[in-house]
């Protein structure tokens, strides 16, 4: 059953509260588009792109557009886990 806590009288417990939810769980945070850039860049129409190639029967194209979206995650990943980072990842961590 959820608790109700008065903000202004049970600062300390709801602190505590929140630690340790946000310690016992995995949590996302969503932060905004662009928030990856430079070393990753924003999704644009590709969404709506690949969309209506599909829709056009357009399947091969729509296929190599995905694939060339993909890539630079991919070799970002790649990047990040291989402790290489380029200028651009660099200045990405600077900036969270």
């Amino acid at each position: 059953m959820a608790k109700n806590l008065d903000i202004d009288k049970d600062k300390t417990e709801l602190i505590k509260l929140l630690q340790k939810t946000v310690q016992s769980c995995n949590i996302n945070f969503l932060i905004g588009s662009g928030c990856s850039y430079p070393a990753i860049t924003a999704l644009g129409t590709i969404e709506k792109d690949i969309d209506t190639l599909y829709k056009d029967k357009n399947k091969r194209e729509a296929d190599q557009k995905l694939s060339e979206y993909l890539k630079p995650f991919i070799i970002s990943t790649k990047q990040l886990v291989d402790n290489s980072l380029d200028e651009n990842h660099i200045k990405t961590l600077n900036n969270y």
